[in-house]
């Protein structure tokens, strides 16, 4: 298990490959280049921030907290949202005003593509931006240094990831005509799970088993954490307590690793915030 809190952690810049501010606070992070490996992290935008039409090969879940995040052109995730952003398919363009606050959870998707950490992400932004400019989330190859067959223009992240893994990127077909909003207050019955617990299913995605949930603890109540398959991540959007007899508040994130078992003790009445994290082959 890892535990940490929210409040103790400081926002950062991850890379400048869009246009416009964005910080992350980066909780829980996974394992460098395997294909389960993820990040889950509080992102807050700031001004105006702006992201051209595009698509990914990874996952993204996205819990919106405060504010609106706008998605595509008239559709915004408002607090309390969830939205599940498969690998492949597009959307954008992205114009976010308001400064909304958004727990996202990245992480490798069915293909098996991975997820690129932070890091990466970062060092290969340095380094292109010595190869030409990058703006409203383009990247534009100074022609002395492109390489043949390389466009003139690239998604910002896609000419990274390329930079990175030194192969071209290959996404995967679309499952998904569009990103999968839930509306959690809406979405599905609570299930009594132990004394005090209960759990709400909001989706289940792909032969990789992503689960996206919800659980209430009642004051005084406890319950087991199990790390199913790749292992689960979860948020305290409330309440407070121990876990393995670690102290937890709200902000805390939680990591179950696979095969552990993680026991709960609610002091305060709580709502977490879960996702079973996709499920890979040895």
């Amino acid at each position: 298990m890892k535990l940490v809190q929210a409040q103790d952690i400081p926002f950062r810049h991850v890379s400048g490959h869009r246009q416009g501010t964005i910080e992350f606070k980066c909780l829980l992070q996974g394992e460098e280049r395997a294909p389960d490996n993820f990040e889950f992290s509080l992102v807050q935008t700031r001004g105006h921030y702006h992201t051209p039409r595009h698509r990914h090969n990874f996952d993204q879940v996205r819990l919106n907290l405060t504010g609106a995040m706008n998605y595509a052109d008239g559709k915004d995730l408002h607090a309390g949202d969830v939205g599940y952003f498969p690998e492949g398919t597009r959307y954008g363009p992205q114009n976010i005003v308001g400064d909304p606050l958004t727990l996202v959870l990245q992480s490798g998707g069915a293909s098996g593509e991975g997820f690129m950490s932070y890091r990466q992400l970062n060092e290969g932004h340095l380094a292109l931006a010595k190869l030409g400019s990058f703006s409203e989330g383009v990247f534009r190859w100074d022609p002395k240094h492109r390489p043949a067959g390389k466009p003139v223009n690239q998604d910002g992240y896609e000419a990274i990831w390329e930079h990175v893994h030194g192969r071209e990127l290959r996404y995967p077909e679309a499952r998904h005509a569009e990103p999968v909003v839930m509306h959690p207050d809406r979405a599905g019955t609570w299930t009594q799970v132990a004394s005090g617990v209960r759990r709400k299913l909001l989706g289940q995605f792909s032969e990789r088993r992503i689960e996206i949930e919800l659980l209430q603890l009642d004051d005084g109540a406890d319950a087991t954490l199990e790390g199913d398959g790749a292992g689960r991540v979860y948020f305290a959007r409330s309440g407070r307590g121990t876990a393995n007899g670690l102290p937890w508040r709200e902000e805390a994130a939680v990591f179950v690793a696979r095969g552990e078992r993680v026991s709960v003790h609610c002091e305060a009445a709580a709502e977490w915030f879960g996702v079973r994290l996709p499920e890979f082959d040895a």
